[in-house]
């Protein structure tokens, strides 16, 4: 698939070529002439580093160091904050575990009532109620965090 060129651009184009080979008088073009006519500047020039210079580059060093040191302190308070975030997580879930163990302990404990009047077993059945519901919280609880 070619594409054709606009009739537009083509005349521009014939008439950008036909200016220049009418200023050279239809002559034409060489690259050798071109080549020939250019010079080439080998020897570099000295640099010349005047007070307005020194006073601009200063400016751009202070503007760099504030940028890095802004970078920096934002990268440290963010990760300040992620791990402020991660201890609370951490220790609500730690205090919502022994809750539910401890209520559950003391729902049992009164509901055994019905079932057992001796106090060792009312005691042994919700302690292994009350681990049960411990374990299972930790168990998710960690399943959270690893995630």
């Amino acid at each position: 698939m070619k594409i054709k060129p606009s009739k537009l651009t083509s005349d521009l184009q014939d008439l950008s070529i036909k200016g220049i080979l009418k200023q050279y008088n239809h002559k034409p073009f060489s690259l050798r002439k071109l080549v020939k006519s250019t010079t080439l500047d080998l020897d570099p020039k000295e640099r010349i580093v005047t007070e307005e210079y020194k006073q601009f580059m200063d400016k751009c060093r202070t503007i760099v160091q504030q940028k890095e040191y802004e970078d920096m302190t934002q990268e440290f308070k963010q990760e300040e904050l992620d791990s402020m975030n991660q201890s609370h997580r951490f220790i609500a879930s730690i205090t919502n575990v022994l809750f539910s163990g401890i209520a559950c302990f003391f729902a049992v404990f009164f509901m055994a009532d019905a079932v057992q009047m001796n106090i060792g077993y009312r005691v042994l059945i919700s302690l292994f109620f009350g681990f049960v519901v411990v374990f299972a919280e930790a168990w998710f609880f960690t399943k959270d965090f690893l995630l």
